[in-house]
């Protein structure tokens, strides 16, 4: 977890609870979207999509969070979309007031 975050879970979300929570509802997959306590190190959601790529039953997607300062080249962002990332999360909150396009351009560019 991050030094600083706003938030520190409780417990631990399991892949295994989300899998039996969709399957109770009869829902076929999900949308994971990294949590802002974890930072742009997306191991674990990264993990997680590979590790449920063969789930027939279940399909998953993902929302990464990427640092602006480096962005990641285009090998790994290829390799993340095979995974299933379909999306990045720009953590604003707070920057309302002094968002700065530049700060972002170089990650917003890849």
């Amino acid at each position: 977890m991050v030094e600083g975050r706003r938030y520190t879970p409780k417990s631990d979300a399991l892949p295994e609870r989300l899998c039996q929570q969709l399957g109770h509802h009869g829902l076929k997959g999900a949308v994971l979207i990294q949590p802002s306590f974890l930072g742009s190190d997306n191991s674990y959601l990264l993990n997680t999509l590979k590790a449920n790529q063969s789930n027939t039953s279940l399909k998953f997607k993902g929302v990464v969070v990427l640092d602006p300062a480096t962005p990641p080249d285009q090998k790994s962002l290829d390799s993340m979309m095979q995974l299933g990332v379909i999306g990045v999360r720009l953590n604003l909150l707070k920057q309302e007031q002094v968002f700065d396009y530049k700060h972002w351009k170089p990650l917003l560019s890849a």
